[in-house]
Formats: C-alpha cells, sequence, structure tokens
C-alpha cells in the first residue's frame, strides 16, 4: 500500500502513519500488509524498527483515507511474517509469527472495526500458512 489507497474514482489519498505510546522516538515504518475492510477503509500493518527493537502497529483508516486509530500489535526481535485478515464486520486479524527462544510462535490479535482489541490467542506452534 505504501502510505497511499485509491479511492473509487480513481484519485490517490496518502496515508498517514500512525504511532502509539510503545512506538520509540525515531523508529523507521515499513508497510508490511494491508486489507480492505468491509464498509469501506482499509487496515495497513506497519513493522517500526528502532536500536535493534522491532514491533508492528496496526493503523485503522476510514473510507475518505483519514487515520481512525493506531495500535499496538505485538513487538519481537525476530519478526518472520505478518498477515492480515479482513472480517465481514469490518474488523480485522493482525497475525505475526516470530522466534522466541522455545521456537517459532504466531500471534493472533483481534481488533473490531474501531480499532479495540477483541481478543489474542497464540497457539502453541508457528502456523505454516505464515511461515511458509
Amino acid at each position: 500500500m505504501s502510505g497511499a489507497i485509491l479511492t473509487a474514482d480513481g484519485p490517490e489519498i496518502s496515508l498517514a502513519t500512525g504511532t502509539t505510546p510503545n512506538t520509540p522516538t525515531g523508529a523507521a515504518f515499513t508497510d508490511v500488509a494491508d486489507t480492505s475492510l468491509t464498509g469501506g477503509g482499509a487496515a495497513v500493518l506497519r513493522e517500526w524498527s528502532a536500536s535493534g527493537a522491532q514491533g508492528l502497529v496496526l493503523d485503522l483508516y476510514d473510507a475518505t483515507g483519514a487515520l481512525v486509530v493506531s495500535k499496538d500489535v505485538g513487538h519481537d526481535p525476530t519478526l518472520l511474517a505478518m498477515t492480515l485478515i479482513p472480517l465481514e464486520n469490518g474488523g480485522v486479524v493482525a497475525a505475526y509469527t516470530g522466534q522466541a527462544a522455545a521456537g517459532q510462535q504466531t500471534v493472533y490479535s483481534v481488533f473490531g472495526a474501531n480499532g479495540s482489541l477483541v481478543g489474542q490467542a497464540s497457539p502453541s506452534a508457528a502456523v505454516s500458512d505464515l511461515t511458509g
């Protein structure tokens, strides 16, 4: 998505990159996944990196491209794979796999259409759909 979305009539709208209280000052952002949301709008999953740390921020936008909310998804020093799964209610699932000391671990975070964290789950092993 690279910080822009196409509107229904064709023009491109630049999307602001959000930050959260847990995003380090001076962090560099890379868009890693994006999806359109039911009812309009978009979700962008961004990886941040700063001073050897890595994390993920989910930015939700309305149909006009205005930033609605930015939420922490997680942080892990070894992010391996990340994805977004849109939900019919306008929410989104953000999933990532990281390499912990005990092995790969996949975390699923479910966010409502308003950006509130609805739930989180982490199965005991990495999910092959994310890690290949």
